[in-house]
């Protein structure tokens, strides 16, 4: 009983965590300068990306195995600084990084997360 509540907390942590990170998304895509917010203007509204970037926690045994970031395509290229009608050389497009920042900081809470719990279950284990 006890390990299925450690396990069910787990789920929650990393869930958590999730929509912590989304949360912390949302706010980086809002505070974009003027001019980074012109380049996801050209492409689709700036807006749209930040409503919809979606946390899902894939889930085996019964144990959180990986978190997936969804968003819609435009934040990918403008964050590579690639879309359709942009020449690297004859017409480059700004980069706008706007997620790897968030999600460096958000990684090493996520590893403390997972940590905790897995050196919980693995003592649990090594008693049995």
């Amino acid at each position: 009983m006890a390990e299925n509540l450690d396990i069910q907390k787990f789920n929650t942590d990393v869930r958590r965590w999730s929509y912590d990170t989304r949360n912390m998304l949302t706010q980086q895509v809002q505070l974009l300068t003027n001019s980074e917010k012109a380049e996801f203007i050209r492409t689709r509204s700036w807006q749209p990306l930040a409503a919809n970037i979606n946390p899902r926690t894939i889930v085996t045994y019964g144990v959180p195995e990986r978190v997936i970031f969804s968003y819609p395509a435009h934040g990918y290229y403008i964050s590579v600084g690639s879309g359709r009608g942009h020449n690297k050389n004859t017409n480059p497009r700004k980069i706008v990084d706007w997620y790897n920042q968030v999600l460096d900081k958000q990684l090493e809470v996520l590893a403390d997360v997972v940590a905790n719990h897995l050196d919980d279950m693995a003592i649990r284990v090594s008693k049995i």
